[in-house]
C-alpha cells in the first residue's frame, strides 16, 4: 500500500462579504485568510491512498468543509463586546 499524501501546512479560508450585493446591487467582496496548521492538524488531514488504475494512483479527496459548531456563538460574543 502506498503512503498517504499530507497537505501543505496552511489552510486557506475564503470569506465572502455580501453587503455590496445586498445594499448596492454590486458584486460581493472576498478576502482570503491563511491559517498555519500544527503538525497534528496536518496529520489529521492526510489523504489515504485508495488504489491504482492504468498506472495512476488515487487518493481520498476533500469534497466539503465547513466551520464547526460554536463559530456563530463566538461571533455573537465578539459583537456583544463591541456594543
Amino acid at each position: 500500500m502506498k503512503e498517504a499524501i499530507y497537505p501543505n501546512n496552511k489552510l486557506r479560508v475564503i470569506i465572502r462579504d455580501d453587503a455590496p450585493l445586498m445594499f448596492a446591487n454590486d458584486s460581493p467582496v472576498y478576502r482570503s485568510v491563511e491559517i498555519k496548521l500544527t503538525d497534528e492538524q496536518v496529520g489529521l488531514l492526510k489523504l489515504n491512498w485508495i488504489g491504482m488504475t492504468n498506472n495512476n494512483d488515487y487518493y481520498e479527496s476533500i469534497t466539503n468543509s465547513s466551520l464547526c459548531e460554536g463559530f456563530n456563538s463566538a461571533i455573537s460574543q465578539i459583537e456583544e463586546g463591541l456594543k
